[in-house]
Order: C-alpha cells, then structure tokens, then sequence
C-alpha cells in the first residue's frame, strides 16, 4: 500500500498519471494504469521517470494500453513542456513490451545486466529505454 501512495503522490504532483475504467455489471473496473513523475532532485527536473503502465490481461492486445500510452505521451508534450526525457525500465524477456515501447518513440540506452531476480532464482537484464523530446 506504500508503494501505491508513493507513486500517486508523486504523480500528482511532479509528474502525469491516467486510469482507464470500464463499465461492468457489478460497477466500474481499473483495467489499466499510467503514471510517470519527475524526481524531487533539482538536476533531474526535466526527466519523467518510473513510469509504469499496467493493463488487465483480459485488455492486453486489445489496443488499450497503446491509446493510454499515446494519451499520456500527449499530455506530457502539452502540460509539461519542461520535459525533454522520459524513462523506463523493461526486463531483457519481456520482448513484447520492448517492442511496445520502440513502437511508441523509445530507444534502448543499454542493460543493467543482472538486475532483476526472478521468482525461480534466475537473474536478468533491466533494460533501461528513453524517449527524449524532439
């Protein structure tokens, strides 16, 4: 619950978050999350980062999390035009989500070998992604 906290709090007020909802019979339903912010360090003021997006599987590969993307991509450019990059982290097997991203803009700035420990014990490369403002 921390963590939610922290990256709500940080995303309204240095940063951009968005969720979608959908409609249901039992009521409404998050079924996907953006949110990126800048760090409080005065230096890093004109970077995004941690940004997360997350998508309910039954929505992956519907489109969803591509028009959320562009969405928050749009209101980065327009709302906050101190902005001239905008980070993320994908794991090295997550070839899917690297492939999204390169889609949307990003390029891969190397890999922090060995960085993410899976549930299994295996270690892989985080590899760090930048968009950077034209």
């Amino acid at each position: 619950m921390d963590y939610v906290e922290h990256f709500l709090h940080a995303a309204t007020t240095r940063g951009v978050g968005f969720v979608a909802v959908e409609s249901g019979p039992s009521g409404e339903e998050i079924v996907a999350e953006i949110h990126g912010y800048s760090p409080e360090i005065f230096c890093f003021s004109h970077v995004l980062t941690d940004l997360t997006i997350a998508v309910t599987p039954r929505q992956q590969g519907s489109g969803l999390g591509r028009r959320l993307f562009s969405h928050f991509l749009r209101a980065v450019d327009e709302q906050r035009p101190h902005i001239s990059r905008i980070e993320l982290f994908a794991r090295e097997s997550n070839t899917r989500a690297l492939a999204f991203y390169e889609s949307l803009g990003f390029e891969r700035e190397g890999a922090f070998r060995d960085r993410v420990l899976n549930s299994d014990g295996s270690l892989e490369s985080d590899i760090p992604m930048a968009r950077l403002r034209t």
